[in-house]
């Protein structure tokens, strides 16, 4: 399966959606316990999750040289500038003098990786296998074409089809006309106006229903815009 390229980004058509590595940890009750935990204490158990993240994209980047989805998203979580936790050889390091805040946020996005089931290798591959199956079904797909399926496409569908926006709009679209639109609308980095005209087009159906609009917005948000 030949994915389109973003011209601003060689991460494209990956999707960068939360859902599949948000495993419990991160919840509002361990956010309101890291707010109550001193800082002194919440530095000391981020500096170990940080060892901890760094072993394991040591590991994941003798198979993956281009990094993972997991990987990928951490680096977009960590290198903001808010928190400047993303080092220029791919690998997360505190910087000094962080606030509670800033703390926070790197801790959760640790977290959240470490319980990533894409970032592992054995993760990585059950989910290329699962989403193979899953792709050849919902994009009529045959064996020839399933085994072009590269492991950011199944991490990609892995996240859409677990979407509820997303399989929304596929009952209304259809699964290949939606996933065109969305590689497109990348390509030609659409406006949210650009995208819902471009899904009438694909899918030939008017984006009037307002519930039906609000989801392809989130669509939008979600895996088109800034990709």
């Amino acid at each position: 399966m030949r994915r389109k390229k973003n011209k601003k980004s060689t991460y494209v058509s990956k999707g960068t959606g939360s859902k599949i590595i948000h495993t419990g940890h991160g919840s509002v009750a361990k956010e309101r316990r890291n707010r109550g935990t001193p800082k002194k204490d919440l530095e000391k158990d981020t500096r170990k999750l940080v060892r901890e993240v760094n072993a394991r994209l040591n590991t994941l980047e003798r198979s993956y040289k281009s990094g993972t989805w997991a990987s990928k998203r951490l680096k977009n979580k960590l290198g903001t500038f808010k928190v400047r936790a993303w080092t220029k050889s791919g690998r997360v390091r505190l910087r000094s003098n962080l606030s509670k805040a800033q703390l926070t946020a790197i801790h959760k996005a640790l977290t959240n990786f470490l319980n990533s089931k894409t970032s592992t290798k054995r993760g990585i591959e059950d989910v290329k296998r699962k989403q193979i199956e899953k792709i050849k079904e919902r994009l009529s797909l045959d064996d020839e074409e399933a085994e072009e399926v590269t492991d950011e496409d199944a991490e990609f569908f892995y996240d859409m089809f677990g979407d509820n926006d997303f399989d929304d709009l596929t009952e209304k679209i259809g699964a290949s006309a939606l996933q065109a639109a969305i590689e497109d609308a990348i390509e030609a980095n659409d406006s949210e106006d650009m995208f819902l005209q471009r899904l009438e087009w694909y899918g030939g159906v008017e984006m009037q229903d307002l519930d039906l609009r609000e989801k392809a917005i989130r669509v939008y948000n979600k895996y088109v815009k800034d990709r």
